[in-house]
C-alpha cells in the first residue's frame, strides 16, 4: 500500500471515531433533557433544559461537526450541516 492510501484509511477511521463520540454526546444530552427536570430544582432545570434543547435541536454548528467536516473534506466526502439531521433524521450513514 502507498502512503497516501494509509493516510486515507487513517482519516476514515478517525471520522468513525468522531461520529461515535458525537453520537455519545448527543444521546447523553438527550437523556439529560429527560432526567434533569426530575433531579434538580426548577430554577436550575429550566435554564439547563433550554440550553441543552437549543444545542440538540437548533442549527448550531458545534466543534465536533466542524472537526468532522474537515476530515470529510480530506477523504473526499461532502460536508454536513447538522449531525442530528444527517445521521439521525435522514439516516445517512455514509462513512
Amino acid at each position: 500500500m502507498t502512503q497516501s492510501k494509509n493516510k486515507h484509511i487513517a482519516f476514515v477511521y478517525f471520522l468513525r471515531l468522531i461520529v461515535a463520540v458525537h453520537l455519545i454526546v448527543v444521546f447523553t444530552n438527550f437523556i439529560a433533557l429527560i432526567i434533569l427536570p426530575f433531579m434538580t430544582p426548577w430554577y436550575v432545570a429550566i435554564p439547563l433544559v433550554t440550553f441543552l434543547s437549543n444545542l440538540v435541536f437548533n442549527n448550531w454548528n458545534c466543534a465536533l461537526t466542524q472537526l468532522e467536516n474537515s476530515v470529510r473534506i480530506k477523504i473526499g466526502k461532502p460536508k454536513i450541516r447538522s449531525f442530528v439531521r444527517h445521521y439521525l433524521i435522514n439516516k445517512k450513514w455514509d462513512i
